[in-house]
């Protein structure tokens, strides 16, 4: 069912991008004789430079530093889901279906609350809802660690992982923000 649910998103997606239209082009100032490869080199060299002598690294580090939440968090589900051993193989399904489902409403709903406290003419308000994302990730961290009813872990897993997806966007828009755009895709 989840792959089925997939496949349609993409399709629907796919669907929708086709609709926009216009004529792209995104290579009009490449140089037809340089090889794809040096292309990649000559980007990822010229963007570590960028970012290396720019003041605003640390964001790189921001963004990148959420991604660290969620391959342990990940793991960390499945051994949530079979803390019982007297549960039935179904019921430690359907616990994790429902871990799973917490991190997905987690990542919907906080960040369209965080969009509410940010002004993107202040760039500040966007640094400031990062900061309390990661208020929000170690909150919900310590409570799937100290608390042992699974319904307050399903409430401290949707705090964690919306925690992570708003330092995720915001971070990105942040960057968005305060690099210039000929570097945007190279940072």
């Amino acid at each position: 069912v989840c792959f089925v649910i997939d496949t349609l998103g993409y399709i629907i997606s796919c669907f929708l991008l086709y609709q926009i239209g216009g004529h792209w082009n995104a290579s009009d100032e490449s140089d037809p004789n340089i090889s794809l490869c040096s292309r990649i080199e000559d980007m990822t060299v010229s963007g570590i430079r960028y970012i290396k002598n720019s003041s605003f690294w640390p964001l790189v580090l921001l963004k990148a530093s959420t991604s660290f939440v969620y391959g342990g968090s990940d793991v960390l589900n499945v051994s949530f889901a079979e803390e019982n051993p007297a549960d039935s193989e179904a019921r430690k399904s359907e616990k994790l279906g429902s871990l799973f489902t917490a991190v997905g409403v987690g990542c919907l709903i906080f960040p369209l609350i965080a969009e509410k406290l940010t002004n993107d003419k202040y760039p500040k308000t966007v640094l400031n809802t990062c900061v309390l994302s990661f208020l929000l990730q170690a909150c919900g961290c310590l409570g799937q660690g100290y608390f042992n009813s699974f319904k307050l872990t399903l409430l401290f897993t949707m705090l964690r992982s919306g925690g992570g997806n708003i330092a995720w966007i915001e971070s990105q828009i942040l960057l968005q923000m305060v690099v210039k755009n000929e570097m945007l895709g190279r940072v």
